[in-house]
């Protein structure tokens, strides 16, 4: 009778362009139950540049580089880069997964997101500095998924491969502005897209003797133009009134490695892994917006506690390296956890 085991893999949150989550679909699977109901909790944060590492650094002997000064989505006030600044992104979501006939997998995922912009020192046209912080909270866009499974099994391996697609559907608030008076929200930071997302999945596990295994995923997100209604009014002369705006596509790879202790109801899995990250930059009335899009590859830990039907899940991430496009706040690292019930299972536990 076969062990039932849990692993899990944390995809992406991503700065700007990345700001908008890559369809977490595929943070958590089972390999023999046939479902689960479960709440996670995801924060990743990003905080200094680049090129002044040395403003962190009171050993540093190099020369202070001079930092520079950035404009914000259609703000007219300019922005010094400061080690202080920071984006912090927090989602809670729940989650439903369900295995129809082992050949089936269907899911949903309603998220809320909090989100913090902070900015040290922000100068505008007149007056003095400030520092300035943004909040921005609400339930974000319900993702809908299913694909089909398929299983073979040997002696010592079992193999499963699952491939179909993905909806992230607008239900999330995405309106940039309330009215003509008001400055742009930027859309990284707001709970919804207001598009329609087309995701493609695959994702493939292998595991021996219900102990040692390995995941590999895959997933390419295709965001569909998001036009804004109503005519606004009063927009500054050096401001370009926003009719459309389209996140740049995003994909992901990563893969995992994990091991089983325990043949009991209790069970400690630890993993570890990588994921390669990716998005294209952002277009606002079909221009290409600068400071959005980029690179991230991180590495990957954490563990699983399985207690009978129970499961928590925890991982955590570390950027091994970043390529993010202009003056972008560095990813310094991201956390995920999750409580989880399983629900009716294949096999009967031992």
């Amino acid at each position: 009778m076969k062990l039932i085991f849990s692993l899990s893999v944390l995809l992406l949150t991503l700065v700007q362009s990345f700001g908008c989550d890559i369809c977490p679909m595929d943070e958590y699977s089972t390999v023999n139950n046939r479902g689960y109901v479960g709440v996670f909790h995801r924060y990743s944060l990003f905080r200094g540049y680049n090129y002044i590492p040395e403003q962190s650094n009171p050993f540093s002997f190099n020369q202070a580089t001079r930092p520079k000064k950035h404009s914000v989505f259609q703000d007219d006030n300019y922005y010094e880069d400061s080690q202080n600044d920071y984006e912090s992104f927090q989602t809670i979501e729940l989650r439903f997964n369900y295995n129809y006939k082992d050949h089936w997998n269907f899911l949903v995922v309603l998220p809320f997101h909090h989100n913090i912009n902070y900015f040290d020192k922000v100068t505008p046209p007149i007056g003095q500095t400030f520092d300035s912080t943004t909040v921005t909270s609400g339930i974000g866009d319900l993702i809908l998924g299913v694909q089909r499974l398929n299983t073979y099994e040997t002696a010592t391996w079992r193999h499963q491969l699952k491939y179909g697609f993905g909806l992230s559907l607008p239900t999330g608030n995405s309106e940039l502005r309330a009215n003509g008076e008001e400055p742009y929200n930027d859309p990284a930071h707001l709970p919804g897209k207001g598009a329609t997302d087309l995701i493609l999945r695959v994702n493939y596990t292998g595991s021996t003797n219900d102990q040692f295994g390995f995941k590999v995923n895959a997933l390419y997100a295709n965001s569909l133009k998001k036009a804004q209604s109503g005519n606004f009014t009063g927009i500054p002369s050096n401001q370009l009134e926003i009719t459309s705006y389209r996140f740049g596509n995003r994909m992901t790879f990563d893969a995992l490695m994990f091991y089983v202790f325990g043949k009991s109801r209790f069970k400690v899995i630890p993993k570890i892994g990588y994921s390669f990250n990716h998005a294209k930059k952002d277009q606002a009335n079909a221009i290409y917006i600068e400071n959005t899009g980029g690179i991230i590859g991180y590495g990957n830990f954490g563990l699983d506690l399985v207690f009978g039907r129970f499961t928590l899940q925890t991982i955590f991430s570390k950027p091994v390296h970043q390529n993010l496009d202009g003056q972008q706040l560095n990813s310094t690292g991201r956390f995920q956890a999750g409580l989880l019930f399983s629900l009716k299972t294949k096999d009967k536990e031992k």
